[in-house]
């Protein structure tokens, strides 16, 4: 009898913390019959992203390593937690998020010499970072003997994993959404109470928003030079709203007072909850990285029905920005382009805006939490089946 033929299919799902998008899936996840899963993160916060979370929707079922900050918790030391924990639980699959972090890989090991099969999470992309070729040779190798089957972002990843030998009917697509709903919900509540509510947030009339990280890979330096050549441009620009915090906010600031910058708001990092005043009375979001395998912030600004000027090197721009439909892609490296599309952008009307936010709410719908429930459940499947050919096939 198959494994998830008369009874569920156990399913561990590791994460180095749950956040609000990893909540918002394994909530979809829990509402399908045929899947038994446990989620497991390696730590209950993360430094490098300090989300609060609501965690006890997830009861049981969520099992944490350790109560603490990840960076400070000992790889070896998480590994064998990890180790013990799917021990207990005896999944008959493991999703991992990837194989960079040393617990990952041990728990990887673990599930071979164990008969469980294993789903490689990520994002990644080929253009995402610049790649060796010999360290693409060893993940190859690495891959082949340790990943039955995939769960990726988008096409880009899919063809990422592709070359890093997954066949691709092994990979399923949908690893990067969020809970759209909770956008569409609340940015159209705020809207209903209107103008109020963007006074109340300190937000100006007109804007561009951005939200991340203040980080070099954002390539925020860059966006502060086109936006000051829009307002160059504009007898009446739009302010600039940036919300985030992040090692280069210092250099970012100084950058801004040296140039003279006007119309930059600077409304520092926010909690997931706090996020959609932001959304919600933006004219347009831009995100302007050079390294970015996906850029989860464009789905959340599409649920929350903006358009959207998004880097070509983001991983999304394939599977969510259409041209002139729900926004514009642009090269990363040229402000002068940027800079181009912000002017066009306000020069439109507000109706021509709102359809193209229209469409990116559209256009997003299909990336939902059960999109990735669905989607996981047929990744897991999928390994489930791959790893009895290989160990059929294996010399006994």
């Amino acid at each position: 009898m198959d494994a998830w033929s008369g009874r569920r299919l156990r399913l561990a799902i590791v994460f180095v913390n749950y956040g609000p998008y990893h909540l918002a899936r394994a909530r979809a996840v829990l509402r399908l019959p045929e899947l038994d899963p446990y989620f497991v993160e390696l730590a209950s916060v993360e430094a490098k992203y300090p989300w609060r979370a609501e965690k006890g929707c997830l009861g049981e079922r969520l099992l944490t390593l350790r109560d603490g900050t990840y960076e400070d918790s000992a790889p070896r030391a998480l590994g064998k937690d990890l180790i013990g924990v799917l021990s207990g639980l005896r999944p008959h699959v493991v999703a991992l998020a990837g194989y960079s972090e040393a617990p990952m890989r041990s728990a990887a090991k673990w599930a071979r010499c164990f008969a469980a099969a294993v789903v490689m999470m990520g994002d990644s992309t080929e253009a995402d970072h610049h790649r060796l070729p010999w360290r693409e040779l060893a993940k190859r190798m690495w891959l082949r003997r340790y990943a039955d089957a995939a769960f990726v972002a988008g096409q880009a990843s899919r063809d990422y994993f592709a070359k890093l030998g997954i066949h691709p009917e092994r990979i399923s697509v949908g690893y990067d959404v969020v809970d759209n709903d909770f956008f569409v919900r609340r940015c159209g509540e705020l809207r209903t109470v209107g103008h109020n509510a963007q006074l109340k947030a300190g937000l100006p009339e007109r804007y561009f928003l951005y939200v991340g990280r203040f980080a070099s890979e954002k390539n925020l330096p860059f966006l502060l030079r086109a936006y000051r050549r829009y307002r160059e441009l504009r007898k009446d620009p739009w302010d600039l709203v940036m919300v985030g915090d992040g090692p280069q906010k210092s250099e970012l600031l100084q950058l801004a007072r040296t140039e003279g910058l006007e119309g930059v708001r600077w409304a520092g990092f926010k909690q997931f909850d706090e996020l959609p005043a932001y959304y919600a009375f933006a004219d347009c979001f831009i995100l302007p990285s050079v390294l970015e395998p996906w850029g989860l912030v464009v789905n959340e600004a599409m649920a929350a029905g903006l358009p959207v000027l998004v880097s070509r090197r983001c991983g999304c721009v394939g599977d969510l920005v259409r041209t002139g439909e729900n926004g514009y892609s642009f090269n990363p490296d040229n402000a002068g382009e940027l800079t181009t599309l912000m002017v066009h952008m306000s020069e439109q009307s507000r109706a021509q805006r709102q359809a193209m936010g229209d469409s990116s709410r559209k256009l997003i719908a299909r990336w939902s939490p059960e999109f990735w429930a669905d989607s996981m459940a047929v990744a897991a499947r999928t390994a489930l089946d791959a790893s009895r050919t290989k160990r059929t096939a294996r010399p006994q």
